[in-house]
């Protein structure tokens, strides 16, 4: 204040305007930043995954799985939610993980097919994922792994890709209102 008082008024007003136009800036850390999307955080035993939130119709504790024979040891059955069925897919065994526990809750997908629902041991809640949380030097491996992820983030969050996870050739998803056990015979033509 004594300095601003002992300038002449010319140099005030450039002191001023200058400090005018220093509090103006914005920040770096608070500079706009590129959204990809919103998120679920879920746990399966020590590893997080984000499921985009686009992708997701419901998650709800998990109602009790039906056993189908046949399927691989990553898919434990069907669940009926609200008169839907739908298969489910254990992520602790699809991505070997080490679980600590069975799967309390189900992350339902809408997919263009019908849902799927992913056992998961928790769900922390929807974060936003922006494009400078995507750590680069995973992201090659992660597309080269064969499995149906989209991106790591720098804080080891594996980012699901809803679109691969549906056309995995050995998962069965219903179409809506399909009765999983037809009473009449298919029927032949030609």
């Amino acid at each position: 204040p004594g300095m601003t008082a002992s300038l002449k008024s010319p140099d005030k007003q450039a002191v001023l305007a200058e400090r005018a136009e220093q509090l103006s800036r914005i920040p770096e850390a608070t500079q706009q930043r590129e959204t990809l999307g919103d998120i679920a955080v879920v746990s399966v035993g020590d590893q997080q995954y984000g499921v985009p939130a686009a992708a997701v119709a419901e998650v709800r504790q998990c109602p009790p799985v039906a056993p189908l024979p046949g399927l691989p040891p990553w898919i434990p059955g069907i669940v009926q939610v609200r008169g839907e069925l739908l298969s489910v897919v254990d992520l602790a065994r699809w991505f070997q993980v080490e679980s600590t526990g069975e799967g309390r809750y189900v992350v339902i997908l809408d997919g263009p097919k019908g849902l799927l629902g992913l056992l998961v041991e928790e769900v922390g809640g929807f974060r936003t994922l922006h494009a400078d949380e995507i750590a680069q030097s995973l992201q090659d491996g992660v597309v080269r792994s064969g499995r149906p992820f989209a991106a790591t983030t720098r804080d080891l969050l594996t980012v699901l890709d809803p679109e691969r996870i549906f056309e995995h050739p050995e998962l069965r998803t219903f179409e809506r209102g399909e009765d999983p056990h037809p009473t009449e015979a298919p029927r032949r033509t030609g």
